[in-house]
Parts: C-alpha cells; sequence; structure tokens
C-alpha cells in the first residue's frame, strides 16, 4: 500500500502519494481511477434548491471500466487496470479545463516501461488537480449557439400593455444531460435590445421613454446564467446570486435592472424555473419587460412624474422594434454536451 503523502479531494476519493518501495494496491489504483470516473461519467444526484460545491460532478461521459483488483497487474494498456487508460482520460480532462500537467502524466505508458514511485505520485496530484478544477471550465472549451428569440414591433407600455414578455423553455435529453450542462461549464446568455421608432428626448415624449429603454437594454449586455449565478456582462443591475443549482419549481426572480431618471420605475426581469428539483429536464426562463412609468400617464411638460399635467397632451409608449435573442455555450472541447431543445410559450 502507498506510504507517501495524503491528497484529499473535497467531494471526491482521498489518494496517498507513493514512495519508492512501495507496493501498489489495488485501491491505490481504484481511488485515481474513481476520481476520474466521479469526475467524467454520472453526475451526481444533488437536489436542487442550494448551491454546494463539493457534491457537485459529473461529465455525464462514457469511458470504460477501469478498476482494479487485488493480484492484478497494472498493465499498460487495457480496458481494467490499464496505465495509460487511465493517463488518457486525465490527459482529456485537463485538455478541456486548460490545465497543464506533470510530464510525466502527458508521457503514454507503454508495454514493457516502467513507472516510476514519481510518475504514480504525479498523476495522482494531476487527477486531484483536475477533479478540484472540475466546474472552472475555460470559455475555449465552449462552443456558443444560437438558441431562441422573439421580438415585437407592436408598440407597448401604454395602460392597456404595461409590460411584455418572452417565457421559453430549456429540454434537456435527461437529467444527467441537464447536470452535465451546467457542470462542463454550459450557460444561457440572454440579451435584449430596442431600435428604431419614434426618436427625441424632450421629457414626456415617446422618443425620451424609446431612449430610456433603449439605454437600460444596452447597460445590460449580455445575462449569462450557468450553474450558481446570474452575471451582467454590464456589470448592473441586481442578481439575485443563483443559478441552475438554486432553482426550484416555481419561478425565482434570477435578476433585475431598473431604468433611470423619471423612468426609473422601468425595469427589465429574469425568472426561471425547473420542473423537478430531484430529476430536472426542462428549464423555463421569462423574460419581462415592464414599464411601470406612471402606467401610461406620462411625465408632463415640467419632466416630474405624478404632478398636475402628466395626462395633458403626453403619451406614455414605447414604440420601435424591441427583441430578446437567446444563445446558449455547451462543452465542446474532447468532453462534448449537446444543445438542449428550446420551446416557444409565449413571445413579445
Amino acid at each position: 500500500m502507498a506510504s507517501g503523502s495524503t491528497l484529499s479531494v473535497s467531494g471526491g476519493y482521498t489518494m496517498t502519494t507513493v514512495v519508492a518501495g512501495d507496493v501498489i494496491d489495488d485501491a491505490d489504483y481504484d481511488n485515481m481511477k474513481n476520481n476520474v470516473y466521479r469526475q467524467l461519467s454520472t453526475p451526481a444526484d444533488h437536489t436542487l434548491g442550494t448551491y454546494t460545491a463539493s457534491s457537485i460532478y459529473g461529465y455525464d461521459q462514457s469511458i470504460g471500466s477501469l478498476d482494479a483488483a487485488a493480484g492484478e497487474l497494472i498493465r499498460a494498456s487495457s480496458t481494467d487496470n490499464g496505465y495509460k487508460n487511465l493517463q488518457d482520460e486525465i490527459q482529456a480532462v485537463g485538455t478541456f479545463l486548460g490545465l497543464s500537467l506533470n510530464s510525466s502524466s502527458t508521457s503514454d505508458e507503454v508495454a514493457g516501461g516502467s513507472i516510476t514511485a514519481s510518475d504514480w505520485s504525479n498523476l495522482m496530484t494531476d487527477v486531484k488537480t483536475c477533479f478540484d478544477s472540475r466546474l472552472s471550465v475555460p470559455s475555449g472549451s465552449l462552443t456558443s449557439q444560437s438558441f431562441t428569440s422573439s421580438s415585437r414591433t407592436a408598440a407597448w407600455g401604454s395602460s392597456s400593455t404595461p409590460q411584455v414578455t418572452h417565457e421559453f423553455s430549456t429540454t434537456f435529453a435527461s437529467e444527467a444531460h441537464c447536470r452535465a450542462f451546467f457542470n462542463a461549464g454550459g450557460e444561457i446568455n440572454l440579451t435584449a435590445s430596442r431600435s428604431g421608432g419614434t426618436s427625441g428626448s424632450s421629457a414626456g415624449t415617446i422618443g425620451s421613454q424609446n431612449s430610456n429603454w433603449t439605454s437600460l437594454l444596452s447597460a445590460i449586455g449580455t445575462l449569462t446564467f450557468n450553474l450558481n449565478n446570474v452575471v451582467s456582462s454590464g456589470s448592473t443591475g441586481t442578481s439575485a446570486g443563483k443559478g441552475f443549482y438554486e432553482l426550484t419549481t416555481g419561478y425565482v426572480q434570477m435578476y433585475i435592472k431598473y431604468g433611470s431618471s423619471s423612468y426609473a420605475s422601468n425595469y427589465y426581469q429574469l425568472h426561471a424555473k425547473v420542473n423537478s428539483t430531484t430529476n430536472p429536464t426542462v428549464i423555463t426562463f421569462k423574460v419581462t419587460l415592464r414599464d411601470d412609468h406612471a402606467l401610461g400617464d406620462g411625465i408632463g411638460a415640467d419632466g416630474v412624474d405624478g404632478n398636475a399635467d402628466d395626462t395633458t397632451g403626453y403619451v406614455d409608449s414605447v414604440d420601435g422594434t424591441v427583441s430578446s435573442t437567446i444563445t446558449t455555450k455547451r462543452a465542446n472541447n474532447g468532453i462534448a454536451l449537446a444543445q438542449p431543445t428550446a420551446g416557444a410559450i409565449s413571445n413579445l
């Protein structure tokens, strides 16, 4: 049995490094294998509602059986107890995560070769590094794809239509696919914009209202929904600091951004929910653009909301084209996962 230092792996299997002269136990090999298997294969069945990193793993990839049994030889290449097979798996993970591995881990073992105590310990260290970094996937290992969109050209924002919504479903092939999509760095990215329509900046005009909505949506930039957060590329608005693993079966507000000045009651809002916290396969998103600015009364010539002139000769609405566009990012660098399927529920 290995007698070196202990390598603790949060959420994984503890390993022990090898010292020259040690006799390698089947458990020494299998603890390495188990960490690799845990990272690559079936995702942990963690109940949604809270995010606990140590309980989250699994990329839903197919890998061969790598078990070793007492008395078996560790072979250079074999479906079972193959050292090179284990090297291949950790090399793939290292590439996916953008990590630099020890040279002995990236130099494939061949039949007749010797595996030193240092080689063995280096591979263990790399297994630990990869497992500890499993939820930190670099952008270069992700592929961006179009997903769904909705646009509207009819005016809105009046008292009869104070808000418009874009609601859509995101359906995964299985629970494992859903969890692995986010475990392996997957994202749902949302943008919104307003263009065209009435121009102008005078207080109480449609042009002024349009301008403020254009600025509000532009400031948000891209909203990124991932495994544990929603982040605005414009570093603005208020995020709930929650992502996939904090979802429940009822809508949760994930993000909100308000307008400015006289239009500070207008807002862009994102809600999300999941069909099941134990067997999630469908995430539903709802984008809401709400024009609460005097509920259609206007702000009047004095530019102050709520004064007596608000309803005289001024119209409060939004025109032009407003759009909501969704893209995804999915793992696609050796470790690959399919894009989910979009479904329209309501359009702007």
